[in-house]
């Protein structure tokens, strides 16, 4: 097999469609917070349950992001404040001087 012909079978060209489509495809759907992603925030009895359950909601849009609806759905809602209460914090924003 000659380079091109490699080169083609392995990427998303050999279908037809642009490389971007299905990884486009992909963080579109996982724009928002899932109800599933709700669960696990809801599910939190501690700080580290806390920091491992918003770990695994950033890395499912790749590392670094949250839910474009992470706001309105976790913080606006008052879900931040419930299940942080339970280890005795408040999602209260603090503003410091640098």
């Amino acid at each position: 097999m000659n380079f091109q012909a490699a080169q083609s079978a392995t990427t998303p060209f050999a279908t037809g469609a642009p490389p971007h489509t299905g990884a486009l495809r992909s963080l579109q759907s996982m724009e928002n917070i899932t109800d599933e992603e709700l669960k696990l925030i809801e599910s939190c009895q501690s700080a580290e349950d806390w920091l491992n359950a918003t770990q695994q909601i950033k890395d499912n849009r790749g590392g670094c992001e949250y839910p474009a609806d992470w706001w309105q759905k976790v913080k606006l809602s008052g879900l931040m404040d419930k299940v942080m209460a339970r280890w005795g914090k408040s999602s209260e924003l603090k503003v410091t001087k640098l």
